[in-house]
């Protein structure tokens, strides 16, 4: 009878843990752009997209993307994973009718140092995402300016061997 009951309180006191930790996370800007994907399908949305590195400028027009692909980057810029919980301060602030809340990063080692979401009325309308990745012979840098339904912006910086090289990826979406 003890072991029955030691057992039934085991699993209870476990569960509400787990439940505590599924209760804590952060924002999910996968889960975020996910949506926007459905969303730039169901309106058969093209992309436009202007590259700038260095002195080089090229566009593109796709009528047709691929929306996962062109979302790559961005789903990898994740900071709601378990092994963060706890590693970024939050912070909100209060303008108007926006709502902005921040994760900064407590440890210099983590390579997403700020994210920064900016809510109105409509839900969250804008992302914004500093990446930070430093290693021996290679530093890169990513400023990432997403606006909801209507495109995004790159800002990166590249530094192999001493060799720095800056570029740029405008992205809008054409919606009819």
């Amino acid at each position: 009878m003890r072991i029955a009951i030691f057992s039934c309180l085991f699993f209870v006191a476990c569960s509400s843990e787990v439940k505590v930790e599924q209760m804590e996370s952060y924002f999910d800007f996968p889960e975020f752009l996910r949506g926007e994907i459905t969303l730039l399908q169901q309106n058969k949305a093209a992309l436009v997209k202007i590259l700038r590195t260095d002195n080089r400028r090229d566009s593109i027009i796709e009528q047709n993307p691929d929306w996962q692909k062109e979302f790559q980057l961005l789903m990898n810029l994740n900071i709601n994973k378990p092994a963060n919980i706890g590693k970024y301060e939050i912070t909100q602030t209060s303008c108007a009718e926006f709502n902005c809340t921040t994760y900064q990063a407590k440890d210099s080692s983590l390579l997403i140092r700020r994210l920064l979401i900016t809510e109105g009325n409509n839900g969250v309308e804008a992302v914004e995402v500093f990446k930070d990745d430093h290693a021996m012979f290679l530093d890169n840098s990513i400023l990432l300016y997403y606006y909801r339904g209507k495109g995004f912006n790159i800002i990166g910086r590249r530094n192999l061997l001493g060799f720095r090289s800056d570029y740029q990826i405008e992205a809008s979406f054409l919606i009819d």
